[in-house]
């Protein structure tokens, strides 16, 4: 490989560069909302057409109307924060709450304790309840 720029070299990878990946997933996810005939932003459809749009972007309505009853319960508090962009397709807070979200809601967390242990991760014992957006400040300050 001699004489051969970083260019050459990155199309030697077996991974696609990152806005060809950042492509497909906004494909993917413009062809979601599209399938689910959900109001889109006008240039970007792969992004909900306003904020307030986001449980769209969930999986499982169970999942929203918990974020929805956290929300309230947490209502006046530093805690548990919607994301600006969570009704963007490529959202990251929306994928935790596709990915972890029903198993908070069903109370079944048995796939991720699962994946801890593959991890080589004791899992804590006695009973142990998952939520999002744990705000704990007290951890950052001098005791």
């Amino acid at each position: 490989m001699k004489n051969i720029n970083s260019r050459q070299l990155a199309r030697t990878w077996p991974y696609t560069r990152y806005k060809s990946f950042e492509a497909s997933l906004r494909k993917a996810a413009e062809q979601w909302f599209s399938e689910r005939r959900c109001e889109t932003h006008p240039r970007m459809g792969y992004c909900l057409a306003r904020h307030d749009l986001w449980p769209k972007n969930l999986i499982c309505e169970d999942v929203a109307d918990y974020i929805r009853q956290e929300q309230e319960r947490h209502l006046g508090e530093d805690s548990f924060p919607l994301h600006k962009y969570l009704h963007h397709g490529l959202s990251s807070q929306a994928m935790a709450f596709n990915l972890i979200g029903p198993l908070i809601v069903r109370n079944d967390l048995g796939p991720l304790k699962i994946a801890i242990a593959r991890l080589g991760i004791d899992w804590p014992g006695g009973d142990v309840a998952a939520v999002f957006e744990h705000d704990d400040r007290s951890v950052l300050m001098n005791s």
